[in-house]
């Protein structure tokens, strides 16, 4: 996505979608979310692991202190 999670504005409530390293997310799923948003790294890595992703995602959540 365009945006980094460490700048998004988070609702009180949310679900998070994670999509695979290679396919990403379905098109008609992705259409659907209010918001695409990319963690963001340093150097040539081409993609985090979809449990690396989730564990960074969630600890941001846990950071802000969303529930």
């Amino acid at each position: 996505g365009p945006a980094s999670i460490y700048d998004l504005p988070l609702p009180p409530r949310l679900g998070l979608v994670i999509g695979s390293e290679e396919h990403g997310v379905r098109f008609n799923i992705r259409r659907q979310a209010d918001a695409v948003v990319r963690l963001p790294t340093r150097g040539k890595l081409g993609s985090l692991n979809v449990s690396c992703a989730l564990s960074a995602a969630l600890s941001e959540l846990a950071r802000r202190g969303t529930d």
